[in-house]
């Protein structure tokens, strides 16, 4: 049984076997062709990009104009024609199966292919070698400049289609699909976009020198630079696309990364290359052919390792960068494992002795005792700093066998066709002297069946959906979620036996809804073709539109409407496709976020069954309106983020407005800023910038008389110039000094990077008033903090220099106390003394996690007198151990504390899912019960509240009561929950419909006279149930007795109500509340 697809694992083999990561050697194992051609330097400001080819003998000829996004000739464009080889060019060579998912390997889908820059970072070992060749590149078959009028001509083409790239410093475009010998072409820029950042070393020096090449995702074409004496890079204007980043030097190991373009500097690391040569060995003889992989170690990433194979003396090479690495090598059974740590001095010689490392084996069978064959046996290290995870199937004897392992904790999950899941991970140890891991599964209630077209033939990949069917979402229970195989066969695994439904989604197909029982087989599902729409999208010019979202929306199914329709968007012909789409009138709404609006067009069409639905989306005129931002005394504001937002938005351009990329267009030096694409109608402009607020009164054009305290300015179709003022807050200043008293040019405040020359930092302050924290920290320095009084009203804060002390190192080691081994994955903090006013909860300076051995490094931190704080979530209770002044070494032992086991059953006896929350002595938590069972460990000991809140299908019908337990310093205690019976009904009126927070606390309780121990004492308390908007509050099966009530509101911030009532035996109690309001004391908190 599988559980819903979070993504899919990869399977590196085959071709990765010849192409074997050697970027350092600058040749590429197995070379696409011959490098387009070589960066040349740049005679402008422009990316320096590939030299064209020789002139083709077809002699053709694109002539065109260069004109930006009015429609104005733009001059002194680079223009340049590319065309994409299938099997040659990085974004026309298709992904490798071997490094595809299952599910991706076999579906037809569109969203399914996958090019060789989509299967990163499994692809990196094969585009690294490329990249570093320049190979991969469109070919470059022609390159002109735009004269004064705009226009071009591009010489010596090959026949057949372009695609055109201009560079400007006003933008970049692009056009795809020109046919060579066409002309009258306009090619129009987009709005300026860069690409830039840092190059820095393990140890955060910057990295001057360094190649810089980025390599478009759709039509691939390359842009070079080199990073200057501070490490900086920057390339632009670029279209609009995603990129590959390689960084690379002569003796370093390259660097290569999937980036975006944004505003914000991206930061890139380089680590020096290291020679790492090693022997594999079996009993001392030489072994081979034997393949060693080297995975990064202590760093959360998941690149693929290097590879390397042994030669006929055990040898093997690799030429990793600096870092930890993890060395691994198995053989007929045998497995070496060692780590290696690369850094500034040379390494040693590696011997890998085949034995000498850990292997699990174990089996896997059912509750009746039979083996499972095929069952996935997934482990994951449990050490939370580093990935380190395998996969393997079990025998037809139900055996696996998995390695090298390391000692310590590992997650194992068991899935299996035809089986009922394991709830979750289950935590094994691994050690020299462990036994076989066994485990168990549990017949699942099973829907098998086939997923078949109208003519009856087989599909394959189409996703296949088992649920309950339920009348509330919020009750909604996915069971699983597959893909059929090849011959159309799928498999669904049900917890228990009862009535579900299949569904299918797929892009070609029309969904079904197929209600069956479980278990059942032989279950078919048909699905219908439908009809498909094809459509164009045009700016007013009649150029196409790339890069589009288009959707699509049923408007004459009524209440019946399903979700509207993903498709892939448009192409750079400006092109969408949808297949799949059941008989109907449709609206089709296509978007596209830029920085300055969303663009939009929309259409109407009748979809048939069977037929093709063909639409032309055009849009409309636009306009352009120019912007000054500046602050209250006139001067300009640099760095604000403008933009332009319709006064009546649509679902979906709502829906962009909370989840586009694009912020805004950023002002100036000047203040200024341009937006365009805008439609001839009314806007709202919202401008923003980190500590300032805008004035819409003092704005012109000033806000419109109905949005009273709004931040935003309303303008008209005809308005061509907005004036934005901005208020400036209260902001933070000072200087960071390191120990020689020179000032750091590098550093973080509160998290935040920084670089100045002279140390200076200016900072919008916190905006709430009150006293709040800022946290300075800089490479190698011990991490201090500085108290400053908050509030955006207040006057600028002046902490002056800052001066961050050389300080002393900390190491330590963590062990169990019951045990004496080293504690894992403990969590050492050094929290902030200072305390940040109304937060309950310490900042934390340094956090570090203990690794297999216990062992932590803190790092430098201040030579004074320091309390740690340690703690694990469900295995240690949390301790606190002072260091003196010189203190460098601790040795920390770490009590496991009690465990809590938690059961529930409902009013059968069966188990029941659902949430059991508790609070008890400087502890509190959520349990989640699976099958009916949870547990909580490492409990303080002491008086415990527990609330139970079922889930699922039963959770409207069942109440339970809060129970209270002792939990003792250590061992283990249990409590049951079954549902509540007997008791009265208890109605409550309350004058409000705004929100309440009410509940019955037994017995006479005082009033408390802090939020924290109101929290406390109804968390005690029985919980009612209401409607929202209603304003009767029902409590079930009360006991009898009396019963303080505690009631709060949204209505009454800051204040309380309470009194007391006797609750009879049985029968149904009513009461008005009649409200006398009681203060609490906030500051107590």
């Amino acid at each position: 049984m599988r559980r819903w697809f979070l993504g899919g694992s990869i399977l590196v083999i085959g071709v990765l076997v010849l192409l074997v990561w050697q970027p350092w050697s600058g040749k590429p194992s197995a070379p696409l062709r011959a490098p387009t051609g070589q960066a040349r330097a740049a005679h402008d400001a422009l990316p320096r990009t590939s030299a064209p080819l020789p002139p083709s003998s077809a002699g053709l000829t694109i002539r065109g104009t260069v004109v930006d996004t009015l429609g104005k000739p733009v001059a002194g464009a680079r223009v340049s024609a590319s065309w994409p080889e299938d099997g040659e060019t990085l974004s026309a060579t298709l992904c490798p199966k071997e490094l595809l998912s299952r599910h991706d390997a076999l579906s037809p889908e569109p969203w399914a292919t996958r090019m060789l820059v989509d299967c990163m970072p499994a692809s990196e070992s094969i585009l690294v070698p490329l990249l570093l060749a320049r190979q991969g590149e469109a070919p470059v078959h022609a390159e002109a400049l735009s004269s004064e009028d705009g226009s071009f001509v591009l010489e010596g083409l090959p026949e057949g289609p372009q695609t055109l790239l201009a560079l400007s410093s006003q933008g970049a475009g692009t056009r795809t699909g020109v046919p060579a010998g066409s002309s009258g072409v306009s090619l129009m820029l987009d709005d300026p976009l860069f690409m830039s950042g840092r190059v820095l070393d393990e140890d955060s020096a910057p990295v001057p020198g360094v190649a810089i090449t980025l390599a478009s995702w759709r039509n691939t074409r390359f842009f070079d630079t080199t990073t200057d004496a501070r490490g900086h890079f920057k390339l632009g204007p670029l279209p609009f696309d995603s990129y590959l980043l390689l960084a690379a030097k002569q003796d370093w190991s390259p660097t290569l990364e999937w980036l975006q373009l944004r505003e914000a500097p991206h930061e890139i690391r380089l680590g020096r290359r290291h020679t790492l040569t090693g022997r594999v060995l079996s009993n001392g003889a030489p072994v081979k052919d034997v393949e060693v992989l080297a995975s990064r170690e202590k760093v959360m990433e998941d690149r693929p390792p290097l590879r390397a194979k042994t030669d006929a003396q055990g040898r093997f090479t690799l030429e990793p960068g600096s870092g930890h690495y993890r060395l691994t090598a198995e053989h007929e059974g045998q497995y070496a494992r060692a780590l290696v740590e690369l850094g500034k001095t040379p390494s040693s010689p590696v011997t890998l002795n085949l034995g000498e490392a850990l292997g699990v084996e174990g089996r896997v069978i059912d509750d009746q005792g039979a083996p499972v064959a095929k069952a996935r046996v997934k482990l994951r290290s449990t050490d939370r700093s580093r990935v380190e995870e395998m996969e393997t199937l079990t025998g037809p004897d139900g055996r696996y066998r998995a390695g090298p392992i390391a000692p310590g904790g590992w997650d194992f999950t068991i899935e299996a066709d035809g089986y009922v899941d394991m709830s979750s991970a289950e935590e094994r140890v691994m050690s020299s002297n462990m036994r076989s891991q066994n485990f168990t599964l549990t017949r699942a209630t099973s829907v098998t069946g086939r997923v078949v077209d109208g003519s009856g033939r087989p599909l394959a990949g189409i996703r296949v959906d088992l649920h309950r069917p339920v009348q509330h979402a919020e009750d909604f229970e996915p069971q699983e979620s597959t893909y059929s195989a090849e011959d159309g066969s799928f498999v669904l695994d049900a917890t228990e036996p009862g009535d579900y439904k299949v569904s299918t989604f797929s892009e070609r197909f029309i969904p079904l809804f197929l209600p069956t029982p479980a278990p059942a087989k032989d279950v078919l599902l048909t699905l219908s073709a439908g009809g498909t729409v094809e459509g164009t999208v045009l700016d007013a010019r009649g150029q196409p539109m790339p890069r589009f979202h288009v959707m699509l929306g049923r408007v004459d199914a009524g209440d019946d409407a399903q979700e509207p329709l993903e498709t892939m968007g448009t192409d750079d012909q400006g092109v969408f496709r949808r297949q799949g789409v059941a008989p109907g009138r449709y609206r089709i709404f296509a978007l596209r976020a830029s920085p300055s609006v969303d663009r939009k067009a929309e259409a109407e069409v009748e979809v048939r069954d069977g037929a093709v639905a063909k639409v032309t989306m055009r849009l409309p005129e636009e306009r352009s309106v120019e912007v000054l931002v500046v602050d209250t005394s006139g001067n300009p504001v640099e760095k604000a983020l403008v933009r332009a937002r319709p006064l009546d938005p649509t679902p979906e351009e709502y829906h962009s407005e909370m989840h586009h990329f694009s912020s805004g267009v950023s002002t100036d030096a000047n203040g200024r800023a341009v937006l365009r694409h805008l439609e001839a109608t009314g806007y709202r402009l919202a401008a923003t910038k980190l500590g300032h607020t805008l004035l819409p009164e003092r704005s012109t054009p000033s806000s419109s008389p109905s949005a009273t305290g709004s931040d935003n300015l309303f303008i008209q179709a005809d308005t061509q110039q907005a004036r934005f003022v901005m208020k400036r807050h209260s902001h933070v200043k000072g200087r960071l000094l390191g120990p020689d008293g020179a000032p750091l040019s590098r550093f973080r405040v509160n998290a935040q990077q920084l670089e100045s020359e002279d140390g200076t930092f200016s900072l919008p302050n916190h905006a709430m008033a009150g006293r709040t924290q800022f946290i300075f920290n800089a490479e190698g320095l011990p991490t201090v903090s500085r108290a400053v009084q908050g509030g955006e009203a207040s006057a600028d804060v002046d902490l002056g220099d800052i001066r961050l002390e050389a300080g002393r190192a900390l190491t330590g080691v963590v062990l169990d106390a019951t045990t004496g081994e080293p504690a894992e994955n403990v969590l050492v903090a050094l929290d902030s003394e200072l305390r940040d006013e109304g937060d309950n909860f310490p900042r934390q300076l340094v956090l570090k996690t203990t690794d297999r051995d216990g062992r932590f490094d803190l790092g430098k931190l201040e030579a004074r007198p320091l309390t740690l704080r340690l703690f694990l979530h469900e295995r240690y209770r949390e301790q606190f151990v002072p260091i003196n002044a010189t203190q460098t070494e601790v040795t920390v032992r770490m009590d496991p504390g009690a465990r809590l086991n938690v059961t529930a059953r409902d009013a059968q006896g069966k188990k029941i899912d659902g949430f059991v929350s508790y609070q008890g002595p400087g502890a509190e938590g959520a349990i989640v019960l699976e099958n009916g069972a949870g547990k909580a460990s490492a409990l303080n000991p002491g008086k415990y509240t527990l609330r139970m809140e079922p889930r699922g299908r039963q959770s409207r019908t069942l109440a339970y009561l809060p129970q209270q337990v002792d939990v003792p310093a250590s061992g283990e205690v249990s409590v049951q929950f079954k549902p509540a019976a007997g008791g009265a009904t208890v109605k409550l009126l309350v004058p409000t419909d705004k929100g309440v927070d009410m509940a019955l606390v037994p017995g006479s309780v005082p009033p408390p006279t802090s939020p924290a121990a109101l929290r406390q004492v109804m968390f005690q308390g029985i919980s009612g149930t209401y409607e929202m908007g209603d304003t009767e509050v029902v409590f079930a099966h009360v006991p009898q007795g009396r019963v303080t009530v505690f009631f709060l509101t949204p209505d009454a911030l800051g204040r309380f109500h309470t009194e007391e009532l006797d609750i009879p035996a049985s029968g149904t109690m009513s009461r008005t509340l009649q409200l006398a309001w009681r203060r609490l004391d906030v500051t107590q908190d």
